[in-house]
Formats: C-alpha cells, sequence, structure tokens
C-alpha cells in the first residue's frame, strides 16, 4: 500500500467518523465526496479544528 493509499483511508475513516442528520442525507452526500481527496481533506480539517477547539474549551476552564 502506498504513503497516497494510506492517506485515503486515513481521510475517509475521519470523513465516515463524521455525523450526518440522517442515514439517508449520509449516504446521498458520500457518493460526491468519498472519491474526492480534496473534500476528504477538508472534511478532515473540519474534524480537527472541532476537536482542537473542544480541547481548548476544555483547558480553559481548569
Amino acid at each position: 500500500m502506498n504513503a497516497n493509499t494510506q492517506n485515503r483511508a486515513v481521510l475517509r475513516n475521519g470523513a465516515r467518523s463524521s455525523h450526518s442528520p440522517s442515514d439517508h442525507v449520509r449516504s446521498h452526500l458520500r457518493a460526491a465526496y468519498e472519491q474526492d481527496l480534496a473534500q476528504l481533506i477538508t472534511a478532515s480539517h473540519v474534524i480537527a479544528v472541532h476537536f482542537q477547539t473542544v480541547a481548548a474549551a476544555n483547558s480553559w476552564w481548569k
């Protein structure tokens, strides 16, 4: 498995772990973004920023 394939797998897992309002919406949209590396990177970035924000907020209250 080359690096590009590994990166795609990691990004796909990140995109799949995000939640859509319903299974129907998620399955409808997935076809559009699951093969587009740029959209997968963007989705992974959004997920990372979300977790970074939550971590910063948790540290704020200590």
